[in-house]
């Protein structure tokens, strides 16, 4: 058993500390505490099995491990929480995925955008620019929308260089 895990068993279930006390003696807080007794599979009470769908450990082997769905997206799928699945997962003896595990280009890999969405998806990557005067100079600038927008005077270089 790895450190971290022997001291939160041992001061969680043998001594009966509460999640509070962890916190005030270790200088992490309570969320971090109740994290990591969850993503460890400590727990007062031991799950009790019942009839729903991932209770199943075929179906949720099958679903996890075979499929590689994240535990948040089957529990999604299934309307419940996911500390219900991954409740499940640690209970089985399952290895949890970390984030740095989940292929996050699954889902659009090996497919092609539309033409149409191409076109959307450069629109919203492109700066909205204007063309406007400069207020000291007169000579005409080409500025980003947003800070045309901001500014209350719209200067070119050339105050600047003058200046320096």
């Amino acid at each position: 058993m790895e450190p971290i895990k022997e001291y939160l068993y041992q001061r969680y279930i043998i001594d009966g500390l509460s999640v509070k006390q962890i916190s005030q003696e270790t200088q992490l807080t309570e969320n971090q505490i109740k994290g990591r007794l969850r993503r460890l599979g400590i727990r007062r009470k031991v799950i009790k099995l019942s009839n729903q769908i991932y209770d199943d450990k075929d179906w949720l082997y099958h679903q996890y491990v075979e499929l590689e769905n994240g535990y948040t997206v089957i529990a999604n799928e299934l309307g419940v929480s996911y500390t219900t699945i991954l409740d499940r997962i640690l209970f089985f003896g399952w290895q949890v995925r970390g984030h740095n595990d989940i292929d996050k280009g699954f889902p659009r890999r090996g497919k092609k955008h539309k033409e149409s969405s191409l076109v959307k998806i450069k629109e919203t990557r492109q700066r909205k620019r204007v063309i406007t005067e400069c207020t000291y100079c007169l000579k005409k600038i080409e500025l980003v929308l947003s800070s045309f927008e901001r500014s209350k005077t719209n200067l070119c270089d050339q105050i600047f260089l003058e200046n320096f």
